[in-house]
């Protein structure tokens, strides 16, 4: 579906209370949203593959090309030859957890974090390049750039973008339904085995 049918579909919703570059903000919110919300896997379309240099044991997120999303949108992250396993993403409160000997990262084994925008890796051999897996910033949406979505996530993002406006107009009872109905899909399609 275009961005100028979005808007349409959302000024109908509303009895063209919206304008559209009202819509056009609803809709670059809901994205937003919809990619916080939603698992990575569907997400094919915006996900990248990048090298990057570890300085240290640390690299910058920031040194990603195209610009990743946010902090936690890595995926996954390997060494550049291809060979070795994949990295074990571990959370920043579980890292004193790695100190034990049985927890601890090894070279068969490796570990990474994000914090702060760097990615933090834990094992003992040092790795100069690892290859990253990452969401990256979906295009801005207006009146001439649709969304880079997958096709099948356009209503869902319509929906997402109608709660945006009724809350806006304060219309709790709209607004609450509309949640309601998109945070029902989103539960429905996180819990699919992919």
């Amino acid at each position: 579906m275009t961005s100028a049918v979005m808007i349409t579909r959302l000024k109908n919703r509303s009895g063209q209370r919206w304008t559209s570059a009202q819509c056009l903000v609803f809709l670059n919110d809901a994205q937003d949203r919809l990619i916080e919300k939603l698992n990575h896997l569907y997400f094919t379309e915006i996900t990248e593959i990048d090298t990057l240099t570890l300085t240290g044991k640390t690299g910058l997120l920031s040194a990603l090309s195209p610009d990743i999303y946010d902090d936690s949108s890595v995926i996954a992250m390997r060494y550049e030859d291809g060979d070795t396993p994949f990295y074990t993403e571990i959370p920043f409160s579980r890292i004193k957890d790695t100190e034990n000997t049985l927890l601890a990262p090894t070279n068969e084994d490796p570990m990474y974090y994000v914090y702060a925008g760097s990615i933090y890796a834990k094992q003992p051999a040092s790795a100069p390049d690892v290859t990253v897996f990452y969401i990256r910033e979906p295009l801005v949406i207006t009146a001439a750039v649709n969304t880079e979505l997958d096709s099948s996530l356009h209503e869902l993002l319509v929906t997402i973008a109608e709660s945006f406006g009724w809350v806006m107009d304060n219309r709790g009872g709209r607004a609450a339904l509309a949640v309601k109905s998109y945070t029902r899909e989103i539960e429905m399609m996180n819990g699919r085995q992919l």
